[in-house]
């Protein structure tokens, strides 16, 4: 029969050991280690890792790092095709061209706005007439779109002393009066009581000495301003 007592006799390491004792009858009793008798729990071999678990919620974004360095400059890219070489003579002799007409304009009384020339001969004729002669100038019977436009006009009406067409009608629909494109007029300056269409074939603008406009026949000799 195996009994377990404390054996406090030997002593290894500083480590109190236990020590099983087996009586029996008429002999010296006979003792083991514990660790001979008894089977003590130990640490088994390591088991084989677990599956994954589920993958977590994405944290919060981080901070911004610091900026890394500058790049190394890039290689120099192929040259680009040669343009046209510039006639420098063709381009002096044109501004030269332009600063003559420019005085030549002055001296035929040429007005300047912010957005157009206005310029007349003095010539008088019919609306067509007058029409084809602007536009074989390569410009526009002349149609005040403002007040400034308007007294640039005015100023050759006094000059000339006579009345003068506006490039303004309303052949199209009476009362409707329109530029020479078709736009409807945006600016307006009408004498007291027009337009009144005056024997039912006032069908042009003409301007009077103060500025003001009236309804008029197309077929008189009045002044013609041109504008580009």
């Amino acid at each position: 029969m195996w009994v377990l007592i404390p054996f406090n006799l030997l002593l290894t390491a500083e480590v109190l050991q236990m020590v099983s004792c087996q009586y029996g009858t008429g002999t010296p009793p006979v003792c083991r280690p514990i660790s001979d008798v008894c089977i003590l729990p130990g640490k088994g071999e390591k088991g084989e890792p677990g599956e994954n678990g589920l993958r977590g919620s994405m944290g919060p974004v981080g901070k911004k790092g610091p900026d890394g360095e500058k790049g190394s400059i890039g290689p120099k890219g192929e040259k680009g095709d040669t343009g046209p070489t510039a006639n420098m003579s063709r381009i002096y002799a044109l501004e030269k061209q332009v600063k003559k007409l420019e005085s030549v304009m002055k001296l035929q009384g040429v007005m300047k706005t912010s957005e157009k020339y206005f310029f007349s001969n003095g010539k008088t004729m019919t609306y067509e007439d007058g029409k084809t002669e602007c536009s074989n100038a390569g410009a526009m019977l002349a149609a005040p779109r403002n007040y400034h436009e308007n007294e640039a006009v005015l100023k050759f009406v006094v000059q000339y002393d006579t009345y003068a067409y506006l490039g303004i009608s309303d052949f199209e629909k009476e009362g409707s009066f329109v530029y020479l494109d078709g736009q409807p007029i945006i600016f307006s300056k009408w004498y007291g009581g027009q337009p009144y269409n005056k024997y039912g074939y006032y069908n042009c603008v003409q301007m009077y000495a103060d500025g003001t406009w009236t309804d008029y026949k197309c077929t008189a000799s009045l002044l013609i301003i041109c504008e580009f």
